[in-house]
């Protein structure tokens, strides 16, 4: 595991919920998310993370953004406008299978194509500040009112218990 993760503010928890049950029926099966906006998250895209060294996800849901309720690895990252062919045939068809809340596949809008396994949500969601920022050392702010964005943040040195599956 690196030394970094990244903290995605204010994902729909019913994506989350649902990628959630179905890893936990299927443990290897890696899903998708994609979150909205043209700003390319940097660091997945030059570090490249793999199922051999994953990325650390926290997230926040749009329903409370305060807290980190779901952590997940992050095992890929695609442009989604250089997804071609057989690659996006592939994609295309494990969000069908698996995913029905993105019920428009692969959209278009946005850049990002984040591959997570691993989804599990905690048992108790824990506040974001407990989160601190790469950039500046500070821990993330508290006072969010919108979703969207991400940081760049130190893994957590103790994860907290996560809910059954």
């Amino acid at each position: 595991m690196r030394g970094i993760s990244v903290y995605m503010n204010g994902i729909w928890s019913n994506f989350l919920e649902e990628i959630t049950e179905v890893q936990c029926k299927h443990p290897t099966q890696t899903l998708f998310l994609q979150p909205t906006g043209n700003r390319v998250i940097k660091r997945l895209k030059d570090t490249s993370p793999s199922p051999e060294d994953p990325v650390i996800m926290y997230a926040s849901i749009t329903e409370d953004l305060s807290n980190v309720h779901y952590t997940a690895e992050i095992v890929g990252w695609d442009d989604k406008y250089k997804l071609r062919g057989k690659e996006l045939e592939r994609v295309e068809r494990l969000i069908c299978n698996f995913q029905k809340a993105e019920q428009y596949g692969v959209f278009e809008g946005a850049v990002n194509l984040i591959h997570v396994r691993n989804m599990r949500r905690f048992a108790e969601p824990f506040p974001v500040t407990k989160l601190v920022k790469i950039s500046d050392e500070n821990p993330l702010s508290g006072n969010r009112t919108r979703p969207g964005g991400f940081s760049y943040v130190k893994p957590l040195s103790d994860t907290p218990p996560y809910a059954d599956c």
